[in-house]
């Protein structure tokens, strides 16, 4: 909608991956390329936010989903389909299976289970 804002965040995209290519900052954590989208997406915003704040057209609110309880119980399955305290065991299995493949089942059940009570609710 701003130029400004694109060319901004060009420009500091291209600045940034300048500093990561030449190694001035080091990259901890991420790959640089994750950094210099970071700083490109977030000087578009803020450019952005600030034109629309200049020309008065800025207007905040939380957005509808923030207060269904059926988003957080499909983002709290989601979360726990991570399994991230398990990664890269296989132990303990029952009968050679691990015991991880029950827990996906019972994460399946109760997601289906939401979703069949959200589709009845919606009817």
């Amino acid at each position: 909608m701003y130029p400004a804002a694109a060319i901004l965040s060009i420009l500091c995209g291209e600045a940034a991956l300048i500093i990561f290519y030449f190694k001035w900052i080091p990259s901890p954590v991420f790959l640089p390329v994750i950094w210099v989208m970071g700083v490109t997406f977030a000087v578009y915003l803020i450019v952005h936010l600030l034109m629309l704040q200049k020309e008065h057209k800025l207007q905040i609110s939380a957005p509808q989903w923030i207060s269904n309880s059926y988003f957080w119980l499909f983002a709290a399955i989601f979360i726990l389909a991570m399994d991230f305290w398990a990664w890269g065991k296989m132990e303990p299995t029952v009968l050679g299976i691990p015991l991880w493949v029950g827990y996906f089942v019972l994460l399946s059940a109760v997601q289906t289970i939401v979703m069949r009570q959200m589709i009845k609710k919606e009817n």
